[in-house]
């Protein structure tokens, strides 16, 4: 009964849009528990993580490789979040950054308007952090075929 209403439905809703993968992501966060739980709720085909426990190794692993989407914590040692998502945002200005964290923070909140994809607030809401991020992958393979595409 479920399928055929949603069948019925003349508009389809934002989640329910299929977009093209596989789409990388690189997940940041020093919480190994929730670097599980994120590949869980995004468990799918069209999504290849890549986990970094740090922000110094995700910078080293964005060096190497190349990403669709970023996740990051706000709250990790060494490098923060902010700061990590500052620079990664100065190096590689294509790549949308999701800020995510148990705490609230008013920074991330005023940069997350400004300057990054979406503020997702852990525990982590399912529809919601794939209302974020759906669009932001969609706007970043656009990117970077545009980029491939000049290129050849």
């Amino acid at each position: 009964m479920l399928l055929k209403d949603r069948k019925q439905q003349t508009k389809p809703m934002q989640s329910d849009v299929a977009i093209p993968g596989p789409f990388k992501i690189l997940l940041v966060d020093d919480d190994p528990a929730t670097r599980i739980l994120v590949t869980r709720i995004l468990r799918q085909p069209d999504y290849a993580f890549t986990e970094a426990d740090h922000a110094i190794q995700a910078l080293d692993l964005l060096e190497k490789s190349s990403f669709d989407l970023i996740i990051t914590d706000l709250r990790m040692p060494d490098l923060d979040g902010i700061a990590f998502a500052v620079r990664a945002r100065a190096r590689w200005p294509h790549i949308p950054i999701v800020l995510m964290s148990g705490y609230f923070s008013e920074t991330a909140w005023k940069l997350d308007s400004e300057v990054f994809g979406g503020f997702i607030q852990k525990p982590i809401d399912r529809a919601m952090l794939i209302r974020i991020i759906q669009p932001l992958l969609v706007k970043s393979t656009a990117k970077s075929h545009g980029a491939i595409n000049s290129n050849t």
